[in-house]
């Protein structure tokens, strides 16, 4: 969570402007920006908020707002923020947290966002605003003042973000901000019943037999991340995140759901590769806990030219034996709307969208 030289010097604008910079590039396949109308915030029980930097608070200011927030995760979607919110808790003990915070005008913080820079690209990792005031006010403020904040960053040419509308939607805002949309759903799949054998093919699939499925080595991170980049090209997955788009971009993507616990802890057990007759890697299907009965699959890749031969259902098959085996009750996902086949099989599969929201994306 890098705060630049240039971030800490920039000058912050009034708090209820916008982004800088009005130019967007509209790439396939996210929604175009349309204009949006203001709305009163009727939810809001107050008429003035402030905004502040977040490094000059304390986890203690902070400290309700978070505990609603593990609630409202837990309860939604059947994740465990603990983790996250423990690494955010550490940089802002330090003073080192970037991201704003939202006061009421009693001065007790009811909020906040944070952003972490990994130049060209600003990842905004979240925002929430505690139930009682959640509304058009305090979202708009808060991202108002982040998107000015990191637009007027010359080292920053890309933001992006996916935020779930735990108690708004910000959809609205952020398309009125220039941001590029793309649907996606949040899905979930109990495991009480029986899971379908590794053995059974898709339809259509008569080459399934071709390949194995084998456990997670840590020597192949390399020759994974590849596969991860290889399956991405061409796909609408490839614009919502920038590291989909290089071998190294891919590579730091799958480091960071190895090391770090955005999308889960890491769990090597559950976590299966694919290889062919000649065992080269073909796909890979990593696996995290979000909870300690819940599992999550944050990546399932397979290579181009190994598509279209059962090769991820034999993945997500063998996980969900290994998930219920070792006991899971179950296990969730993100998938695009945009991705069809994708959606195809998770369907097939059993899981239910539990959850819609967006991935957001601004090109300078």
């Amino acid at each position: 969570m890098e705060q630049t030289k240039e971030a800490k010097k920039a000058v912050i604008e009034d708090q209820q402007s916008g982004p800088v910079n009005t130019q967007r590039r509209s790439d396939y396949p996210f929604v175009p920006s349309k204009p949006v109308q203001k709305r009163s915030c009727r939810r809001c029980t107050i008429m003035r908020m402030e905004i502040a930097p977040l490094r000059d608070g304390s986890v203690n200011e902070l400290e309700t707002v978070f505990r609603e927030e593990i609630e409202t995760w837990s309860r939604q979607l059947s994740w465990d923020y603990r983790p996250a919110q423990t690494l955010i808790k550490t940089y802002l003990a330090v003073g080192s947290m970037p991201g704003f915070a939202v006061k009421n005008d009693q001065g007790a913080v009811v909020g906040y966002i944070y952003f972490v820079i990994d130049r060209p690209v600003a990842f905004i990792g979240g925002a929430y605003v505690l139930d009682r005031y959640a509304g058009l006010e305090p979202y708009s403020l808060l991202l108002n003042r982040c998107i000015s904040f990191l637009t007027k960053l010359k080292t920053v040419d890309r933001i992006e973000t996916q935020l779930f509308p735990f108690n708004f939607e910000s959809e609205p805002l952020l398309r009125a901000m220039q941001f590029s949309t793309l649907k996606r759903f949040f899905l979930t799949l109990e495991l009480a019943g029986d899971v379908p054998t590794t053995t059974a093919a898709t339809p259509g699939s008569t080459q399934s037999s071709q390949f194995r499925i084998v456990d997670w080595s840590q020597k192949l991170v390399k020759h994974s991340a590849r596969v991860i980049y290889d399956s991405h090209i061409a796909t609408p997955d490839r614009f919502l995140c920038r590291d989909y788009q290089t071998e190294k971009g891919s590579f730091r993507l799958l480091s960071n759901l190895i090391d770090h616990p955005a999308c889960g802890q890491f769990s090597p057990r559950e976590t299966k590769l694919a290889v062919d007759s000649e065992d080269r890697l073909c796909g890979i299907l990593v696996a995290s806990r979000i909870k300690p009965d819940t599992g999550m699959v944050p990546q399932l890749s397979v290579r181009r030219d190994c598509q279209g031969k059962g090769l991820g259902s034999m993945l997500m098959r063998s996980y969900l034996q290994g998930a219920k085996k070792v006991g899971l009750r179950r296990t969730t996902l993100s998938v695009s709307e945009a991705n069809t086949r994708a959606l195809k099989l998770y369907s097939k599969l059993g899981f239910k969208p539990l959850k819609e929201f967006h991935a957001y994306v601004w090109q300078r």
